[in-house]
């Protein structure tokens, strides 16, 4: 089976497309890799030499084998000769990474054909690099077990408006078009190779400000050939943005590939699966069973989505366990099992890592406190407890739930209709005041302000106290300083996740909430939310909003009530053993520890045996009175289990001091 594929996240019911720079070189291993780039030429303005250099940084991992050039090398007036200097200025110098110095196979744009169309040819014979044997030509490659049929087509004489401005193009009503079209037609009905790709400079479908004239002579010449015939993809340049589109009842991909100067803005259309006005360039990668492209930017940003009403088919289930040890192993047996998807599991890896990259630059704050798993056997007993480990599978599908409520949010923010919000306020700025004054002692600070602080500041903090004696302490004590996330019809932004804009979306089964602005999507995609209903939901969504948020902390609350029965069940059968922990809570009556496994127990003040101990709020730890000993959040200690309590859920621990050995 042939799969093709451009470089986008397609996730839930919200569709996220995502330019991506490339963390995870392997996906170009054992693959036929070229470039394709076009619109280059501005005398290196604007985003070409940027765009250039990242071209040749990536081409040491990527290693490409040529360059598929789609037209307009030269803007301005194109090249009067092959000394003309614009073949320095806006070709050779700029593109002269070791990396670029590779064959480059181009065509004829328009802005060519305002100058000497023989001069573009006839540089063939002046520089190592420049391939171009005629105006249209095709060449044949066999590589990586498969065979790549590539067809180059002089598009700028095909389009009456260049034929008829002689004076701007007087090479264009020169050239032949039914030679050309037979020659087209004769190469495609004989083609037999795995993949068929045929280039041009204008585009056939794609948005755009330019004269419909344009595609419509396209539509009419060349794309009544091509869907003739097995072509798998047409590429072009000319509009300076990003299009992948597909045609209702068409299996060819029509792809534009945006420049390296001057990107212009760009709309959907119909069949439009994917569009960016970013600048850039693509990377083409060829085996026998899949060609991907992906389009490269600098910033991973979501440039474009659609909410849809979907229906998923499941084709494999698949678990967080085998896709880590894909992801993070290279396990040889899982990667064989599922073989074919293990590209697209590694694309799935590559954008998370994107996407958590740019929540961290923003300021997105992750605590990271472990949650419990606890295993019942048949009858509901516990028999094992152990933190829920997150890896790269769990986090991969965290990262794409995250940009998928992101993104819902803000588009029914601006779409101005009533709808429900997970919000998280900025914390109290005396909390904050206090907890600055507290981490003082320790060498820290943040930067706060009588009116707000930023999440930024706590994520540093976070991220110099890892590893420290005090992280536990400085860690808990952050958090507390924090308020609590809500539901609100209102969208003020989430500050743990140094959001703007944040709903629940991803969990319509299991939530309230989600299942609430589900339906008001619904009912938008399905003709729109009338003044009555609009009216209707501004009515009810404020109280459920509120309850929502209610109803919410009960859940967490008989959930963590659950988890500390099923803990002191399963302490029970531990009494008199003991466990290394960590002092993970103080209060007036003794202090909480936390053992490895989770399970939270009390020493009571009363099991203190050695002083009297007294609580010390301001440096949150127990002294003892006599001895001047401490007990700190964060501190290591040794506890013996003494007793356990179903009735108050409760587990006690006592200090374990070792007999004397002598004694």
């Amino acid at each position: 089976m042939k799969i093709k594929s451009l470089f986008i996240l397609l996730f839930l019911s919200a569709f996220t497309f995502i330019h991506a720079q490339i963390t995870d070189y392997s996906i170009f291993d054992k693959k036929f890799n070229f470039y394709i780039a076009n619109d280059l030429g501005r005398n290196g303005y604007y985003d070409q030499k940027p765009i250039a250099e990242l071209m040749g940084t990536m081409g040491e991992e990527i290693g490409p084998e040529f360059v598929l050039a789609t037209g307009d090398v030269h803007h301005f007036d194109g090249v009067r000769s092959v000394n003309d200097p614009l073949w320095m200025t806006n070709y050779e110098l700029i593109y002269a990474h070791p990396e670029l110095m590779i064959d480059w196979f181009p065509l004829l744009g328009n802005h060519e054909y305002r100058g000497s169309t023989q001069a573009v040819l006839d540089y063939t014979n002046i520089s190592r690099r420049w391939s171009m044997p005629d105006r249209y030509y095709t060449k044949v490659f066999e590589e990586k077990g498969a065979t790549i049929r590539i067809v180059w087509i002089d598009t700028t004489p095909l389009i009456d408006k260049y034929r008829e401005e002689s004076d701007k193009y007087p090479d264009a009503c020169k050239q032949d078009i039914s030679q050309q079209l037979s020659w087209l037609e004769s190469v495609l009905a004989n083609a037999k190779e795995d993949w068929i790709i045929v280039a041009g400079h204008h585009p056939i479908y794609a948005y755009t400000p330019k004269e419909e004239s344009e595609r419509l002579d396209m539509q009419k010449r060349v794309d009544s050939i091509l869907c003739k015939h097995k072509v798998d993809m047409y590429i072009c340049g000319h509009i300076h943005n990003f299009q992948h589109i597909r045609v209702p009842g068409s299996d060819i991909d029509y792809v534009v590939n945006s420049a390296a100067s001057l990107a212009r803005q760009v709309e959907p259309i119909e069949g439009t699966r994917f569009c960016s006005p970013e600048p850039g360039f693509s990377v083409c990668s060829i085996d026998k069973k899949e060609l991907n492209l992906r389009m490269i930017d600098k910033k991973g940003n979501v440039v474009g989505h659609k909410i849809a009403e979907t229906v998923v088919r499941i084709d494999k289930r698949m678990d967080y366990t085998t896709v880590n040890k894909i992801l993070e192993f290279n396990d040889e047996t899982a990667i064989e099992e599922n073989k074919e998807l293990v590209p697209m599991f590694r694309q799935m890896n590559e954008l998370a890592l994107i996407l958590r990259d740019k929540r961290h630059k923003r300021g997105s704050i992750d605590f990271d406190f472990p949650e419990s798993k606890i295993i019942l056997d048949e009858k509901g007993k516990p028999i094992d407890i152990k933190p829920y480990e997150r890896n790269s599978a769990t986090k991969l599908i965290e990262d794409f739930m995250l940009i998928a409520n992101e993104t819902v949010a803000e588009d029914y923010f601006w779409q101005e209709l009533p709808f429900v919000y997970r919000t998280h306020d900025i914390p109290d700025p005396e909390k904050m005041l206090k907890l600055s004054l507290f981490i003082n002692n320790f060498g820290y600070g943040i930067k706060t302000t009588q009116e707000e602080i930023h999440p930024k500041e706590l994520q540093k903090l976070l991220e110099k106290i890892e590893g420290t004696e005090e992280e536990t302490l400085i860690s808990r004590l952050t958090l507390r300083s924090m308020k609590q996330a809500k539901y609100t019809t209102s969208c003020t932004g989430h500050f743990g996740l140094a959001a703007k804009y944040y709903c629940h979306f991803t969990s319509p089964i299991r939530r309230y909430p989600d299942l609430q602005i589900h339906r008001i999507i619904k009912e938008n995609l399905r003709g729109g939310l009338s003044e009555k209903r609009i009216k209707h939901y501004e009515s009810i969504l404020p109280e459920i909003a509120e309850q929502a948020s209610k109803t919410e902390r009960r859940a967490d609350e008989a959930e963590r009530d659950t988890d500390k029965l099923k803990k002191v069940e399963y302490m029970q059968n531990h009494i008199g053993e003991v466990f290394d922990g960590v002092v993970s809570s103080i209060t007036n009556w003794g202090m909480y520890v936390e053992l490895p496994n989770t399970v939270e127990g009390m020493v009571k003040l009363t099991a203190l045996l050695d002083d009297y101990y007294y609580y010390d709020e301001e440096s949150y730890e127990l002294v003892g009175k006599d001895t001047g000993n401490t007990y700190k959040l964060g501190q290591k200690v040794k506890v013996e289990v003494t007793g356990t309590d179903k009735l108050q859920r409760q587990i006690d621990f006592k200090i374990y001091e070792p007999e004397d050995d002598n004694e």
